[in-house]
């Protein structure tokens, strides 16, 4: 993984008065949406297909009322029941290592570090 690539230089830690830039994270830090990919990565083909057949309801229901919380909370009791959260978290790391290069911006994450650079406190915004 390049310099620029490197998860762990991604976080940081508020110091004292600096300005605060935001990033959206989904489609802009990334070249695409995280979560599903994500949930997709961790239950591989056959049982997303078959987390997606589980979920018809839900996603019948997305295709009426277009709520994107609801379809997401779904998602997350189809591929993530029982899951304990240090599991999550060193899941979440695997794949973040596994897609970072191809998944990540370089360009934002350019712009990313060089707020950085210049003292402003940076956040990511998703809704993910």
């Amino acid at each position: 993984m390049s310099d620029m690539g490197a998860a762990q230089s991604f976080r940081q830690s508020p110091v004292g008065e600096r300005p605060i830039v935001a990033f959206v994270f989904d489609g802009t830090l990334t070249i695409r949406d995280s979560f599903t990919a994500f949930l997709r990565w961790r239950v591989g083909a056959a049982g997303w297909a078959m987390g997606l057949a589980r979920m018809a309801p839900a996603l019948a229901a997305y295709l009426g009322d277009r709520d994107r919380g609801r379809i997401k909370a779904a998602s997350v009791r189809e591929f993530l029941h029982g899951v304990d959260r240090v599991a999550l978290e060193s899941e979440a790391e695997r794949y973040a290592e596994q897609v970072w290069d191809r998944f990540m911006r370089p360009d934002a994450l350019a712009c990313w570090y060089a707020r950085g650079l210049g003292g402003a406190h940076r956040v990511i915004v998703t809704a993910s």
